[in-house]
């Protein structure tokens, strides 16, 4: 069977992004995606050195969504506290600082190498963060945009009963992202991250669910990213033992 992309998997960095390239190193891939959670406070100055970073890879397809701690990409957190010692121009399209050769998903649809992939960085109302849904209808609104052919989707939090669970033993994924999964037919990867304790596969229903994180609850940096080949026909085989660039 044909392999249209060898994918790496990232999330949840939290500003760590040298340190776990310099503990694990980044994989040789094809296509690598970020998750979400790259920044801690979410300030333009934490994004532009992700950014910075993250286009310097040499990865011919450089793809990433926004998660609740990434502030700045949300200009509806205009209330947020940690924006007090931003310096954020609310004039500054949050778009405006992504390099050229890097691609950003806000709600939207992707095509590579074949490959049908969708990204959204929302979720369930999470402590006044960004990109935050605070009914179930918007969240249905929200994931019900996710098109019906998607083969690879990528959302920031986890679909619930599916490395969703936090320390205390609640599993605290999205129950709408979860009912809307379930129906499209051509989903093969649902990636994500959010829930630190959660890293992990799960595999469900000829669905493969990958929560991507990086690092702990107590923010340490100690997973390596994960790859995946994807085959022509929708198969995916995790890379255990992967080359880095």
């Amino acid at each position: 069977m044909k392999k249209l992309a060898t994918i790496a998997f990232l999330s949840d960095t939290h500003n760590k992004h040298k340190k776990i390239e310099k503990l694990f190193g980044i994989p040789k891939c094809d296509v690598i995606f970020h998750l979400g959670d790259f920044t801690m406070e979410g300030s333009e100055k934490e994004s532009v050195s992700f950014l910075k970073w993250y286009s310097g890879l040499p990865i011919e397809n450089k793809v990433f969504i926004a998660g609740n701690h990434d502030v700045f990409f949300d200009p509806s957190c205009t209330k947020h506290g940690r924006l007090k010692n931003m310096n954020r121009i609310q004039t500054v399209n949050p778009r405006d600082i992504v390099p050229d050769n890097v691609i950003y998903l806000e709600n939207e649809s992707i095509e590579i190498n074949g490959i049908k992939v969708y990204g959204s960085p929302y979720q369930p109302e999470f402590h006044n963060w960004a990109f935050n849904l605070k009914n179930p209808k918007a969240l249905e609104a929200c994931w019900g945009q996710i098109p019906n052919d998607v083969e690879i989707l990528l959302t920031h939090t986890p679909p619930l009963g599916h490395l969703d669970v936090i320390n205390r033993g609640v599993s605290v994924g999205c129950t709408e992202l979860k009912v809307r999964t379930i129906v499209l037919d051509k989903l093969k990867i649902h990636a994500f991250g959010h829930i630190h304790e959660g890293m992990g596969i799960d595999i469900s229903g000829g669905i493969t669910y990958i929560n991507a994180s990086n690092v702990t609850s107590f923010y340490n940096p100690i997973y390596k990213p994960m790859v995946f080949d994807f085959f022509e026909d929708g198969s995916s085989v995790q890379v255990k033992k992967w080359e880095k660039i």
